[in-house]
């Protein structure tokens, strides 16, 4: 019937834009079974990783491999602690791929416990957020030139001021005084 087709294509559809959405967002997913020492990575953190899809069994080493190694240690330590204490894993660190590439990545990550209170499974997500950090550091280096030239000109007014023979003074909108050279 006519509706049961549209009904099909908006599922279809729906399903698409499910599975769309998290190579959109650079957001993958991932689950760690403690007992068996294996992950499961979603197809969008097998993507950030640049790591081999074929691996179907990924360790919590194997992850470690893909962190750099100026982060390692405190990843193992954020991954430790989450798994003796059960609290969540929120950290941001790089990773390099296969291919040499550094990204950096944020983790946020939750622990179950079985009856006895032992973590038995950590799950969360993996956020690309390389192109963001860039941004922001772009932004701190433009600041700073800013505040530089700012600082520049400020002095260069300041010592015109002083050389000059008639008195300046500058107010603010409130009738403030601002400024003034010796003249003034």
């Amino acid at each position: 019937t006519t509706t049961q087709k549209r009904t099909e294509a908006d599922l279809r559809k729906s399903e698409f834009l499910l599975s769309a959405a998290p190579e959109i967002a650079h957001l993958g997913n991932w689950e760690f079974d403690v007992e068996r020492n294996t992950l499961r990575w979603s197809d969008e953190t097998y993507r950030l990783l640049g790591a081999n899809k074929e691996n179907s069994d990924p360790t919590l080493e194997d992850f470690l491999g893909y962190v750099h190694p100026d982060d390692r240690s405190m990843a193992e330590t954020e991954v430790e602690n989450s798994l003796t204490t059960g609290v969540d894993i929120m950290f941001e660190h790089r990773i390099v791929r296969p291919d040499g590439t550094e990204r950096i990545v944020f983790e946020h990550g939750r622990a179950t416990r079985d009856d006895h209170g032992l973590v038995t499974l950590l799950f969360g997500t993996v956020l690309d957020v390389t192109d963001a950090r860039r941004i922001e550091q772009s932004l701190r280096k433009s600041s700073a030139v800013l505040e530089r030239k700012v600082e520049q000109r400020t002095r260069e007014l300041a010592a015109t001021l002083n050389t000059l023979i008639e008195g300046v003074i500058c107010i603010d909108e409130r009738g403030t005084i601002e400024a003034f050279n010796p003249s003034a």
